[in-house]
């Protein structure tokens, strides 16, 4: 059985930029969403329900 080694490279190749933008989204909507509760001090109501 061959090994799809050039397959692998271009998975990863597209993958791991992908990735990183994805990780970076996350944490832009993430950081957004604290600062919209941090602005309507809803904070300690999350924390409650937490």
């Amino acid at each position: 059985m061959k090994i799809p080694s050039f397959d692998l490279q271009k998975i990863y190749a597209q993958g791991i930029p992908v990735l990183i933008l994805d990780l970076l989204l996350s944490l832009f909507l993430f950081y957004r969403i604290f600062i919209l509760l941090k602005g309507t001090k809803a904070i300690p109501l999350l924390k409650g329900l937490g």
